[in-house]
């Protein structure tokens, strides 16, 4: 984790925060799907170039949706299993029932859309370090496993009143942070 997210250290892949599976309450969501019919779900695009075009579909995000909220054996419908960065790649790259409006496009819309929100917050909270709480932040919300150093480690490297934060979750501080002045003070005794 850190500054180069979503990617990994590597610069190519991605965090493993993105890829661990997530599971999404869309019932609402699907009743509509379901109410607008698999004529409108699976309409093709009339101007498919197989060339260009990844799939010869109008709605690919409603057929994803669709397809993704479809009982199996191991789940109900309307429940959305997936990872979080495929939900991102969703609702940033592809056509959704609760696309930006004037108004709710079906009852219950709206808290379907705070669902997907809380799967992204959850990640946040957990992974990362500061979350302003407004443009021109005063005042800030850490999360639990955000461990903030006393102001002595910040003042040996002249940061002022900023103070050093790292977090308890990501595997590079499983232990704590590194501090190798102490290392070698201990290891000189």
């Amino acid at each position: 984790s850190g500054l180069q997210w979503p990617f990994g250290k590597d610069g190519e892949s991605e965090e493993e925060f993105l890829l661990e599976d997530i599971e999404i309450d869309l019932s609402v969501t699907y009743d509509y799907l379901v109410s607008l019919g698999e004529e409108y779900i699976y309409e093709e695009n009339p101007n498919y170039n197989p060339d260009k075009d990844d799939s010869p579909y109008l709605r690919k995000g409603h057929k994803k949706l669709y397809e993704g909220l479809q009982a199996t054996e191991d789940k109900p419908e309307g429940i959305y299993r997936t990872t979080l960065l495929d939900l991102a790649l969703l609702v940033y790259a592809y056509d959704t029932p609760w696309d930006a409006t004037a108004q709710e496009p079906f009852p219950g819309a709206t808290q379907e859309v705070w669902n997907v929100v809380e799967a992204f917050e959850m990640a946040f909270f957990q992974y990362a370090p500061v979350i302003p709480t407004v443009t021109r932040s005063s005042a800030v919300l850490y999360a639990d496993n955000v461990k903030i150093l006393w102001p002595d480690y910040s003042s040996a490297f002249g940061w002022g009143a900023n103070r050093y934060r790292y977090l308890s979750s990501d595997p590079m501080f499983a232990d704590g942070l590194y501090n190798s002045y102490k290392v070698a003070f201990e290891s000189s005794k």
